[in-house]
């Protein structure tokens, strides 16, 4: 029996995969983003929203919906981040665990003072 160890086509490849995740990261921080800034503008103004989303709705999403934007945020720099090191020559594993840690540290430090209030 041949074991055929070459990749497939439609895996993507480690090249492939930080431009593509770069992208994903964007625009869900972009839909994220829209999302809070609603909500945020219904908490003042909700006349304007009141058959859509009443004051208390758009409150707890606005407040719900932070920790997504921390976590997007931090992605796409930090993303961002690891492809212009990795084009200037200074890439390695050692990079991608310190950012991994270091978003971590972050996103856990943001969760943390969400939950303070």
């Amino acid at each position: 029996m041949r074991i055929d160890h070459r990749k497939k086509k439609s895996e993507p490849r480690r090249a492939e995969l930080v431009p593509l995740l770069k992208r994903w990261s964007a625009w869900a921080l972009l839909a994220v983003v829209v999302i809070d800034s609603l909500s945020g503008y219904a908490i003042f103004h909700h006349r304007i929203f009141a058959g859509f989303l009443n004051k208390a709705v758009a409150q707890r999403l606005h407040i719900t919906i932070q920790p997504a934007i921390a976590f997007l945020l931090l992605a796409h720099v930090l993303l961002n981040l690891r492809a212009l090191l990795t084009e200037r020559g200074r890439g390695s594993r050692v990079l991608d665990l310190t950012l991994f840690v270091v978003g971590l540290v972050l996103f856990g430090g943001s969760v943390y003072l969400a939950s303070l209030g």
